[in-house]
């Protein structure tokens, strides 16, 4: 179909797909172990009444607020820290007297005060260990750049086989069956509702523990909004009294 510079070009492309390929085997070698073990806890775990879930799940939701602290604006909660820093010589040296330093390293902390809040208002229901045990999973696929690696693989794969007239057949087959194994959808993100299906999951236990993740997913995605959010307000409090005295 092509002369030298486009075969060579198309070999390239084929190259990179099976580096791909490389990349996606060793996440699967260092997920699969992890992926297993959660789907034999699935299929273990007794399961909560599916109201009593719902009701846990809108009590923390209605008490977002206690669980993440509003750093968007150079408010109260940052002037908090500022008076703790300045009363404290301990960890105003260590954070150089700068707010942006001391929250960058506030979110560990504040996931655990969150999660001692969820502990109070869900109590010793299994979902809630569960719904931890699964975020965490769901976050590991970033450890391997998952939601880049699969879709940009895809996209090579269109280009050999249409582009390139490669046949292509035996590498979408392993792709697919790493995918497979690994419970991962197309935009290479672990799909929950196909590992709880893995485990055989009824409906209710289903709706129970996706709502329950979901609640845990959004504080601790709040709780790093936040933390960002407070860094960007604080650096640029700090820009703007900066540039005031550069003006004098």
């Amino acid at each position: 179909m092509f002369d030298i510079p486009g075969r060579a070009l198309c070999q390239e492309l084929l190259g990179q797909f099976d580096e791909g390929m490389d990349q996606l085997r060793s996440a699967k070698t260092n997920l699969i172990g992890d992926l297993t073990g959660k789907i034999t806890e699935l299929q273990n775990t007794i399961y909560s009444p599916l109201n009593d879930l719902q009701n846990s799940v809108s009590e923390a939701l209605d008490n977002m607020e206690s669980m993440v602290p509003d750093f968007s604006a150079a408010g109260a909660a940052i002037q908090e820290i500022t008076d703790i820093l300045q009363a404290c010589s301990v960890l105003d040296e260590k954070y150089e007297g700068n707010p942006a330093n001391a929250l960058q390293n506030l979110t560990d902390s504040l996931f655990d005060g969150a999660n001692d809040i969820m502990d109070s208002i869900f109590g010793a229901v299994p979902e809630l260990d569960l719904a931890r045990g699964l975020n965490d999973l769901l976050n590991r696929g970033a450890d391997f750049d998952l939601e880049n690696l699969i879709p940009g693989m895809d996209s090579m794969l269109n280009c050999l086989s249409s582009v390139c007239g490669s046949d292509v057949s035996s590498r979408i087959d392993q792709m697919n069956d790493i995918m497979g194994e690994l419970n991962l959808t197309d935009s290479g993100s672990f799909d929950l509702e196909g590992i709880m299906d893995s485990a055989g999951l009824g409906a209710d236990a289903k709706e129970g523990l996706t709502n329950v993740t979901s609640t845990v997913t959004t504080v601790k995605a709040n709780i790093t909004q936040s933390v960002t959010d407070g860094i960007s307000s604080v650096k640029s409090a700090q820009a703007a009294i900066s540039g005031r005295f550069s003006l004098l």
